[in-house]
């Protein structure tokens, strides 16, 4: 299955976001959805720039 979400970094490495999915997508500080909530990106946006809130933070991500 391709992925649909674009994470352009990895584990809390996270500077951009891009869902290509048809749901909108929570971001999450820790694993397994743990965590603050750090970002929410609806179907088929780009978020080019987290922001300082989200920056590097972002750990695991689902559909919500």
């Amino acid at each position: 299955m391709r992925r649909k979400i674009a994470l352009f970094a990895g584990n809390d490495l996270t500077s951009s976001l891009w869902n290509r999915t048809g749901s909108r997508v929570c971001f999450y500080e820790h694993t397994n959805y743990g965590g603050s909530l750090l970002a929410i990106v609806n179907a088929g946006d780009w978020r080019g720039n987290v922001g300082a809130t989200a920056n590097d933070k972002i750990s695991s991500w689902r559909a919500c």
